[in-house]
């Protein structure tokens, strides 16, 4: 995975708005393609062919192509690169770790035909769907500092306004405000501000993102006459997330401040899935499914922290916190409709 870092100003600002946008709907709905080392070696293009406890992510009558019940599971070695830039300096990050991609249990009831209604198949699978883990860190010389965007970020509030109990007031600016980031023009009726310094010394941006999705799967299809599988099957979703970055600047005069967000999002989703399977010849399959929205409901918390040296008056070293917050909100994925064909040929 690569990130390029534009601009680490933007990034400083990351998850203090403290509102659910476009970012957060994208890392809930878009799920990699991980489970057992067969269904991942083929791009998870299994939806036709099935006889893979992975494949009924995608369709759920794939577990109707099991003759025998099977126990299986897998690891998976995960390399994550992640390179940042900035106008002075560039960092590579390498970090490897190790997953447990998918848990099943297939358990298949025959009926000893070979016409009309085949075989019962019942399966409960655990695959993960998402890792977040990854590290980025980055620095440059001679930048903007955050102090800027911070003081254009307030203009429009009185200073007596910039606190915490003005549920209109951004977390941003109260920070600022309290860590001595930016001074009122013209004393305390003013609703311009003059940021702390206009260049920063010294800029560096550190965050660490852990977590990950999973789904419970619990599914069933029938054989009918080794030409028609129908499936059905019900997931449950476990959503973890947890974002800690730091961002720090240093000055002419050498005084510093610090930017800390911890962020986490925890939640619980639900979905339906639909399939079937046809064999008109004995070489091709043809697959068709439907995926209900996953319905989320999500808890974000998180809290921001600004430390300052030498930024106030009097150089004293000023920290200023904002309450741990706690905001709760559903969310519904997109619903899927998937087509797909597979052919076999001998045993390929």
């Amino acid at each position: 995975m690569k990130r390029i870092l534009i601009s680490v100003c933007a990034l400083c600002i990351v998850h203090c708005a403290f509102s659910q946008g476009l970012m957060d709907a994208s890392r809930m709905a878009n799920t990699d393609i991980m489970g057992t080392a067969r269904y991942m070696s083929m791009a998870g293009s299994m939806g036709a062919l099935g006889g893979d406890p992975s494949a009924v992510l995608d369709n759920p009558a794939a577990l109707g192509i099991y003759r025998s019940s099977e126990l299986s599971f897998t690891l998976n070695a995960t390399p994550s690169v992640t390179l940042a830039t900035s106008p002075t300096h560039a960092v590579k990050q390498n970090d490897f770790f190790f997953n447990f991609n998918q848990l099943s249990y297939v358990i298949s009831a025959q009926t000893g035909r070979d016409n009309g209604y085949v075989s019962s198949n019942f399966s409960f699978t655990y695959n993960r769907l998402k890792d977040f883990h990854r590290q980025t860190s980055v620095a440059a010389n001679g930048t903007p500092s955050m102090t800027n965007m911070i003081a254009d970020f307030s203009n429009g509030f009185y200073p007596s306004e910039i606190h915490e109990d003005n549920l209109y007031a951004p977390y941003m600016s109260i920070l600022g405000y309290q860590g001595y980031l930016m001074d009122p023009m013209g004393g305390a009726d003013s609703m311009l501000y003059t940021p702390y310094a206009y260049n920063a010394n010294r800029m560096a941006y550190k965050s660490e993102e852990s977590g990950r999705i999973d789904e419970y799967n619990f599914s069933y299809a029938a054989n009918v006459g080794h030409y028609l599988y129908i499936g059905a099957g019900v997931g449950m979703q476990t959503l973890d997330y947890q974002l800690i970055s730091n961002s720090g600047e240093m000055y002419d005069n050498g005084a510093s401040a610090t930017l800390r967000n911890v962020f986490n999002t925890s939640g619980i989703g639900w979905n339906l899935r639909l399939g079937l399977i046809v064999r008109p010849i004995a070489w091709m399959r043809i697959g068709a499914s439907f995926q209900s929205p996953t319905w989320y409901s999500v808890t974000d918390n998180y809290y921001a922290k600004i430390t300052g040296e030498g930024t106030s008056a009097d150089y004293a070293m000023v920290e200023y916190s904002t309450p741990s917050s706690r905001s709760r909100y559903g969310f519904n994925s997109p619903l899927k409709a998937q087509a797909s064909v597979g052919f076999v040929l001998g045993k390929v």
